[in-house]
C-alpha cells in the first residue's frame, strides 16, 4: 500500500495516472457525427486536472457490474446528454493488462456511428467536432489514450463512413 501510494504521488507529480485496480476498466470512444465528423472532447484546462486541456474521448470507467457496451451508453450520456443505442456501437479494439507487481489495467474501445452533434450538451470541456483528414494534426494534442485510439482508427481506415 505505501508503494502504490508513493507511486500515485510520483505519477501525478509528473502529470500522469498510475494505472492500478483503482482504474480497472475504461470504456472510450470516438463519436461520429451525422456528417462524418469525429465528435472529440477539447478537456477543461484546470490546475490538478490530468491531461488539461488536451483532446480526448468521451468515455470514463465502469460501475459496478455493468457491461463495457453499458458504460459506454451511461457515459455519453452523462457527458452529452445523449442515448445511444446498442446497434450504433462499434467495437474497435480491446486490451489487457496486468502488472507484475499488482495491479493493471482493461480497456475497451467502441466508434459511436451518427451523433447528432448539433444536438449535444457537454458536461465536461467542450466538444471539437473533426473531419477525419484533420485527425493526424491533432496526435500532439491529445491523452495518450485518445492519441492510441486515433492511430489505430487511422491505421483501420475507420475514417470513411
Amino acid at each position: 500500500d505505501a508503494a502504490i501510494a508513493a507511486a500515485r504521488k510520483a505519477c501525478l507529480a509528473d502529470g500522469l495516472q498510475l494505472l492500478d485496480d483503482t482504474v480497472s476498466i475504461t470504456s472510450l470512444k470516438p463519436a461520429r457525427d451525422n456528417d462524418g465528423r469525429l465528435l472529440l472532447q477539447r478537456r477543461d484546462d484546470i490546475p490538478g486536472l490530468i491531461y488539461a486541456g488536451l483532446v480526448g474521448l468521451f468515455g470514463g470507467h465502469r460501475e459496478g457490474t455493468e457491461t463495457s457496451l453499458e458504460c459506454l451508453q451511461r457515459e455519453i450520456l452523462e457527458e452529452t446528454g445523449q442515448t445511444i443505442a446498442a446497434e450504433r456501437c462499434e467495437p474497435l479494439v480491446q486490451f489487457s493488462v496486468r502488472y507484475p507487481l499488482g495491479g493493471g489495467v482493461k480497456g475497451e474501445f467502441f466508434i459511436v456511428r451518427d451523433v447528432p452533434a448539433d444536438a449535444l450538451v457537454v458536461t465536461e470541456g467542450t466538444l471539437l467536432a473533426v473531419e477525419p483528414s484533420r485527425l493526424p494534426a491533432l496526435l500532439p494534442e491529445m491523452t495518450p489514450s485518445a492519441c492510441y485510439v486515433a492511430r489505430l482508427f487511422l491505421e483501420l481506415g475507420k475514417t470513411t463512413r
